[in-house]
């Protein structure tokens, strides 16, 4: 099956440091691994609101949607024209002994 969520050492070093950094505040061994896209999309948030130089909700959308380049946990990313990220790695996973396991990561068009 495919997910848009990678098995944490898929990550940049940023994002395998979210996971550790996580695992260790909140004691959980495997985090959920939509954590991260919270994570993100919050620093995302609070970056296009510091940008909009304002805080009004048009200066913050059009600072949104200025988000070029954009270093973070989940790797380098733009937002486009559509408000989606340009980032196109999905988690292959398979059953294994009747548990979830990640299997390899692939690359969307």
């Amino acid at each position: 099956m495919t997910i848009a969520t990678l098995s944490p050492d898929q990550y940049p070093p940023e994002g395998q440091e979210f996971f550790a950094s996580y695992s260790e505040k909140y004691g959980e061994e495997n985090p959920d691994p939509y954590a991260i896209y919270g994570y993100e999309t919050m620093a995302l948030a609070l970056d296009a609101i510091e940008r909009s130089q304002t805080g009004e909700k048009a200066d913050v959308v059009k600072a949104l949607f200025e988000t070029k380049d954009r270093p973070s946990v989940l790797g380098t990313y733009s937002i486009d024209a559509n408000g989606d990220t340009t980032l196109t790695d999905y988690g292959i996973y398979a059953i294994k002994d009747g548990e979830l396991v990640f299997d390899k990561t692939i690359k969307a068009k």
